[in-house]
């Protein structure tokens, strides 16, 4: 079936699917959203924290956590309103918060500066969106905007953040 066809399609896509990293796994809970997927989901999802509080791809305590994938699991919780437990995310947005004020990033392989500010700038717009508490504004605002190399993801994610601390 095409994932462009029906909502059942894509369920049934979804039950084919093969791989089980925590990201198709986030991405079938978020389109099948049903009772025993969301349990068995949640009760495995502290096992995918790394000691700093990010979500690594497969529960195994010798990978990293990964920026990219904690802002990417929280941001799809909370586009799709589904609730995760209050410690899980705090961890994870404690991570995040770490990773904006570029504490954690340097443990990670990113070698890019561009792509470093990048992951740090989107940390940021996902903690603002969660609602995560104490946030620096600052952290957010050493992106300089680069037309030439802005993707539209960039920018949004600092209309999120001039939205939410109100410098527009």
């Amino acid at each position: 079936p095409s994932v462009l066809g029906s909502r059942e399609a894509l369920e049934e896509w979804m039950d084919d699917y093969p791989y089980q990293c925590l990201e198709q796994q986030t991405a079938r809970l978020v389109i099948k959203r049903d009772k025993g997927t969301l349990v068995k989901y949640l009760n495995t999802l502290p096992t995918h924290q790394d000691r700093n509080g990010l979500f690594r791809y497969y529960p195994n305590e010798s990978l990293p956590g990964s920026p990219v994938l904690t802002a990417h699991v929280l941001e799809m919780f909370y586009w799709s309103k589904l609730k995760m437990s209050d410690a899980v995310k705090m961890k994870a947005e404690q991570a995040l918060l770490r990773v904006a004020k570029g504490e954690l990033i340097a443990d990670y392989f990113w070698s890019s500066a561009a792509l470093k500010s990048r992951i740090k700038l989107h940390a940021l717009a996902v903690l603002y969106l969660t609602g995560a508490q104490s946030i620096p504004p600052q952290y957010g605002m050493t992106y300089k905007p680069n037309q030439a190399q802005d993707t539209l993801a960039t920018l949004l994610d600092k209309w999120i953040i001039l939205h939410h601390t109100n410098r527009h």
